[in-house]
Order: C-alpha cells, then structure tokens, then sequence
C-alpha cells in the first residue's frame, strides 16, 4: 500500500457557513422563550462554538434563565435549522481545495460532531462531494 497526503476538514467553520444558521435558530429560541435581544445573546456565542448541541442548551438555558428543558432546546433549534443548513455557504477557497483534492485523487475526509441528519442537511446541495468522501 502506498501513502500520500490525505485530507481530514472539520465541517462546520471550516468548509461550511454554518454559523450563521446556528446563530439565526439558537438567538430566536432565546428571543421567543426570555425575550432576549441579539445583541445579548451574541456575548454568549464564543462559548457555544464547538459544543455539541447538549451542552450549548444547558449553557444557553442557564445564562438566560429560560423555561424549557436542554431537550425542548435542542428539539427546537433543530425544526428552526432544519431549512438554514441545506442553504449554507462553502466558505472562501473551500470548494476549490475540495475540486483540487478530487481532481488530484487525493483523499480527503469531513469530521463532524453533528448528527448524520444535521451533517446530511447541511451537505445537501453539495452532493457532488459525498461520494468523493
């Protein structure tokens, strides 16, 4: 077996936009459940990213003293991401890297801590890539 370079990307913040998405869904699950404006809510945010989606709701839960539980929170986010994350942008340089890695036969692979549904969602208008995974 001969080695080469091979590529691992971590998905969310690396290849995809989704911060965006998760910052629209978790910030309005604030505002509708403790009336909590953006620019609150935002202070919060640097702590979130990288959490799995448990840990995010107690955080978020916590901070804000909200009335539903860690699993309401999660529930929610994910009927609010449901329509963002197929819409989520290839962030700068990204799709060309991953055209070079595919046309140089160079394997490549996406880590993620999202649940295969999220991860499936949020890749879903980028399917060409997939099969080259």
């Amino acid at each position: 077996m001969t080695q080469g370079p091979v590529v691992i990307f971590d998905c969310d913040g690396t290849l995809l936009d989704t911060e965006p998405a998760y910052l629209e869904a978790e910030s309005a699950i604030a505002r509708v459940h403790g009336g909590v404006p953006m620019e609150e809510f935002v202070k919060v945010v640097p702590r979130l990213l990288g959490s799995v989606p448990m840990d995010c709701a107690k955080l978020v839960i916590e901070e804000f003293k909200l009335p539903i539980t860690p699993q309401e929170y999660i529930d929610e986010r994910d009927e609010r991401t449901k329509d963002l994350f197929p819409k989520v942008g290839i962030l700068p340089g990204c799709e060309r890297l991953v055209e070079h890695l595919i046309a140089h036969k160079i394997p490549f692979g996406i880590a993620t801590s999202s649940a295969r549904k999220t991860f499936e969602l949020k890749m879903s208008l980028k399917k060409d890539w997939l099969p080259k995974i």
